[in-house]
Order: structure tokens, then C-alpha cells, then sequence
């Protein structure tokens, strides 16, 4: 089965990333953008259920002080936001994704492969 994982800073929390990411969008002279809040993807697929898929999610993904999380699918996307994929192309290495795959099967749990992306 493969599982979504999303990572996000907590919506009281500043996301300097997102931050960074307007100042870059304002640079290129767009100036409708309101704010830009950054999440981490992690697509996993793996023999687990969903109680399994939420201890990865709380025990190996997110900081549980300044992130919440999202493990059963794409985040939630409120009203009047729009929400864009980046993943790495096919055949680029993806060291986070491998790092991730090996603390999973580190758990105990069996996982095939890991996708990352933002």
C-alpha cells in the first residue's frame, strides 16, 4: 500500500522555508502571494496499517514540538490556498528517501520504497 506522509510546521509556528520561498516569489515581481507554508512529502510503500503508518509519521518524521503531521493522505489544503508538489525527477539520488527507508525497516515495520518531496 502506499502511504502519504505530510510533515508540517504547526500553524501557530513561523515557517522560515515558506518565508523564504515568498521572498523569492515577490523577487520575481509576483506580489499576489499572501504567505507560503512548506511541507515535507514523504510517499511510502509499505505492508503496514494505519496505526503503523502514524507511529512513523509521529516517532520518525515530525518533531512533535514544532510540526504536526498528516498519514493518511495529501494535507489539508484550506480555502483560497493552493497546494504544489516538487519531487525530485526520476533517477536523481534521493538521500533523504533512503535514509528514511532504512530508519523504517529499523522500526520493524516492512517498507518497499520512499519518495520525498516538498
Amino acid at each position: 500500500m502506499r502511504w502519504t506522509m505530510v510533515i508540517s510546521p504547526r500553524s501557530e509556528m513561523a515557517d522560515p522555508i515558506g518565508q523564504g520561498v515568498k521572498a523569492d516569489i515577490v523577487d520575481l515581481g509576483i506580489d499576489r502571494v499572501e504567505d507560503v507554508r512548506m511541507s515535507h512529502v514523504y510517499l511510502v510503500e509499505g505492508d503496514f496499517d494505519a496505526d503503523e503508518a502514524e507511529r512513523i509519521c509521529r516517532e520518525l518524521l515530525a518533531d512533535a514540538v514544532t510540526e504536526e503531521y498528516q498519514c493518511d493522505g495529501v494535507a489539508d489544503v484550506p480555502e483560497g490556498w493552493h497546494a504544489i508538489h516538487v519531487f525530485p525527477k526520476a533517477g536523481v539520488m534521493d538521500p533523504v528517501a533512503m535514509t528514511t527507508l532504512k530508519a523504517i525497516k529499523d522500526m520493524g515495520l516492512t517498507a518497499e520504497d520512499v519518495k520525498t518531496g516538498k
